[in-house]
C-alpha cells in the first residue's frame, strides 16, 4: 500500500477518487511539477510552487497554499522512504474546482547515460510547451518509445532550433561553454536549467542560453540532459555520433555539487 495526500487527507492511494465527469479527466485541464525529496528537504521547493502557481492561472484553477514540505515529509515516513520522487498534482474537478494531491514514488536508480536522435517532428510556438500539464500524452509516447528502443528524442520548432526531451532540458558542451536552448524557444523552463543558469559557471565552463540548431551539433563536444528528479544525465550518443564518457565525468562531478549546494540553500528558503 502506498499512501498519498489528497484534498486534505492522507489516504491509501487505491482510495482516490475524480468523478469522469471532471475536465481534468475529460480534457487534461490541470498542472503538476515533479521535485526530489528527501529527510532534508524537499529540493527547489519554492520555486516548483512558484511554476506551478503561473501555469494554474492559466486556467483559473486554485492553487491550495498547504505546508508541502512537512507534507512530504510526512508522506516518506508513512511509506517508510529515506528519499522519493514528489509530485503536486492539481487537476480541474467537475465543479470547476481544484482537486491537490501529492504523490511519492521511488526515486529510482542513478541515472544511465542515454542515446539522442533529433525528432522528425517540429514544434510550433504554442504556450502550452512552457507548462507542465496534464495532458500529457504526447510526451508520454515519446517516453515509452525511449523505453522501447533505447533512444531519446530531441524535439526541434519549426526553425529548426534544438528544444528538448520529453522529460528533461538540454544542454550541450562546445569549447569552454556549456550552452542550452534559449528560455524564448518552445521548451520548459526546467527547474535544474535554471539553476545552472544562475550559477553561470561550472570550473572553466561558462553557463549560458543560445539559439542552437542542428546545424551546431557538428562542434561539439560532449552534452547531457538535466531533470529535477535525476539533475544530470549523461548523453552518450547524439544523432550516431558518439561522446566520450570519461572525458566530461569531472564536469559531471562539478554540475552535481553545484546543484547539491544550492539546493541545500533552497530548504533554509523554504522554511
Amino acid at each position: 500500500m502506498m499512501v498519498i495526500w489528497h484534498n486534505g487527507q492522507f489516504k491509501d492511494i487505491r482510495d482516490k477518487v475524480l468523478s469522469p465527469e471532471s475536465p481534468g479527466l475529460q480534457f487534461g485541464t490541470g498542472c503538476f511539477t515533479t521535485m526530489f525529496c528527501s529527510s532534508e528537504g524537499c529540493e527547489f521547493l519554492s520555486a516548483h510552487l512558484e511554476r506551478l502557481k503561473k501555469s494554474l492561472a492559466l486556467f483559473r484553477m486554485d492553487f491550495k497554499n498547504e505546508d508541502y514540505q512537512s507534507l512530504a515529509e510526512t508522506l516518506l515516513k508513512k511509506n517508510g522512504w529515506k528519499e522519493a520522487r514528489m509530485k503536486i498534482l492539481c487537476v480541474e474537478n467537475e465543479e470547476n474546482g481544484t482537486d491537490t494531491f501529492l504523490m511519492p514514488s521511488p526515486a529510482g536508480k542513478e541515472p544511465e547515460p542515454v542515446h539522442l536522435i533529433l525528432s522528425g517532428e517540429k514544434r510550433g510556438d504554442l504556450f502550452i510547451y512552457k507548462h507542465k500539464l496534464t495532458n500529457y500524452a504526447y510526451n508520454a509516447y515519446y517516453m515509452r518509445e525511449a523505453a522501447r528502443s533505447g533512444r531519446d528524442t530531441l524535439f526541434m520548432d519549426y526553425r529548426s532550433h534544438l528544444l528538448e526531451t520529453a522529460t528533461a532540458n538540454l544542454f550541450l558542451i562546445r569549447g569552454n561553454e556549456i550552452l542550452t536552448p534559449h528560455h524564448s524557444l518552445p521548451l520548459l523552463d526546467g527547474i535544474i536549467k535554471e539553476e545552472l543558469l544562475k550559477a553561470q559557471s561550472a570550473g572553466p565552463y561558462h553557463i549560458r542560453e543560445e539559439l542552437l540548431t542542428a546545424e551546431d551539433l557538428t562542434e561539439v563536444e560532449g552534452a547531457f540532459l538535466t531533470n529535477s528528479v535525476k539533475k544530470i544525465i549523461p548523453v552518450s550518443s547524439l544523432e550516431g555520433r558518439s561522446f566520450d564518457s570519461v572525458r566530461f565525468s569531472a564536469l559531471e562531478r562539478s554540475l552535481r555539487d553545484i546543484l547539491n549546494e544550492r539546493a541545500k540553500t533552497s530548504f533554509k528558503r523554504s522554511l
